[in-house]
């Protein structure tokens, strides 16, 4: 049995990842001060076909104690989709408003695993779900290098992708007010 210094030893999984993305956006530029702006994409998980063996030192200096080869015996599909826009109002004043989501597949690989998810999909992080956001956030230029903003971001889990949080921390909500003066 090998042993690992605690300040440097992870757990990691290892995985063979393929993804594809599609972005647009859209500046109406002199005839509306507004920029669009949309994204999408796909990202599939599967066991790796090189192994990373227990000790294998990573970026950092970290050495991996603990590794996971077998994570995907069944493809995790990942969608990640986002859109919003950014308006205007004035050289000095601008709001911009987002949405996020993601979408997981069910990638449980044994039976009883499988069945679980049939009956609970919050029981296992394998099993399908769903995050969604969305998010505003007002600026305002005093000066050029000083402005102050206030923004709210709100977000929810559900199914798979809630497994491991707290009942009451599946949908949360964050304020931000602050000034910043750029150098």
């Amino acid at each position: 049995m090998r042993c690992y210094s605690t300040n440097t030893a992870l757990s990691g999984t290892n995985s063979d990842n393929e993804t594809y993305a599609i972005m647009a956006l859209y500046n109406f530029g002199a005839v509306i001060p507004l920029k669009l702006y949309a994204g999408y994409e796909h990202i599939a998980f599967n066991n790796p076909t090189n192994e990373l063996p227990v000790g294998t030192t990573i970026i950092g200096g970290y050495q991996l104690a603990v590794v996971n080869n077998n994570a995907y015996v069944n493809q995790k599909t990942l969608e990640v989709y986002w859109g919003g826009l950014k308006w205007n109002f004035s050289p000095d004043f601008e709001l911009t408003l987002a949405g996020y989501g993601y979408k997981q597949n069910n990638y449980a690989f044994t039976p009883a695993a499988i069945a679980d998810c049939q009956k609970s999909k919050i029981l296992s992080g394998t099993c399908d779900g769903t995050l969604y956001a969305v998010s505003g956030l007002l600026d305002y230029k005093l000066t050029k290098r000083f402005d102050i903003y206030g923004g709210v971001f709100y977000n929810g889990v559900r199914d798979g992708l809630a497994n491991g949080y707290l009942p009451s921390a599946k949908n949360n909500t964050a304020t931000t007010l602050g000034a910043r003066f750029k150098f």
